[in-house]
């Protein structure tokens, strides 16, 4: 942070640094990449047809927790 503050408004940032600080951050914190989105669930919920039986395929994503 200190050193975007620090750049004059003609320097360009270096993006390539910042997204590899972030996602060594995301790693270290012990986060994994599976990729969901909150915009894939929230489609899958609007668009999965509403059955009655459980044949054992949303078991993947049975334990997401959202507010």
């Amino acid at each position: 942070m200190t050193h975007c503050r620090q750049l004059k408004f003609e320097e360009a940032p270096d993006y390539t640094k910042y997204k590899k600080c972030f996602k060594d951050l995301f790693y270290r914190c012990g986060f994994e990449h599976e990729f969901i989105f909150d915009w894939t669930i929230q489609r899958y919920r609007v668009d999965k047809p509403s059955t009655s039986s459980n044949d054992g395929a949303d078991e993947k994503n049975s334990n997401l927790t959202f507010l």
